[in-house]
């Protein structure tokens, strides 16, 4: 699963990745072997993307957000990495506070995936929460 946040060209705003959270969800399983991972990365471009709305957590503010948001079921190609981690199954969440800067256009993704050697169920999620300026 890959979560894409654009800041469009000519936007005039700067976003700001405060969040990073996810997880890799596996049940039914036969398990002799999981690997997971998350990867964070600049730019390049996701394979069938979705596009999801921009959801304003300000719920006294009409503001809404400059960003375009896509997922993907697989990893974007091209793009630039920035961070990679191996991850254990469950949840996971990093506060980044801004440390993350995207100006217009200019793209980052997370990337949380995971396998199994034998069978079972795997389910990977990721999300960002993020502010502008």
């Amino acid at each position: 699963m890959t979560v894409q946040l654009t800041n469009p060209v000519g936007s005039g705003r700067t976003l700001y990745v405060s969040r990073l959270s996810g997880g890799i969800t596996v049940g039914l399983n036969l398990l002799s072997s999981f690997s997971g991972s998350m990867t964070l990365s600049a730019n390049g471009t996701l394979t069938s993307p979705t596009t999801i709305a921009a959801v304003n957590s300000n719920l006294s503010s009409t503001n809404t957000s400059v960003a375009t948001v896509r997922v993907s079921a697989s990893a974007p190609s091209g793009a630039t990495t920035i961070m990679a981690m191996p991850l254990q199954a469950g949840p996971f969440a990093s506060s980044v506070w801004g440390q993350y800067v995207v100006p217009p256009g200019q793209s980052i993704n997370l990337n949380v995936s995971g396998s199994l050697s034998v069978a079972g169920l795997l389910a990977s999620t990721a999300y960002f929460a993020w502010w502008e300026v």
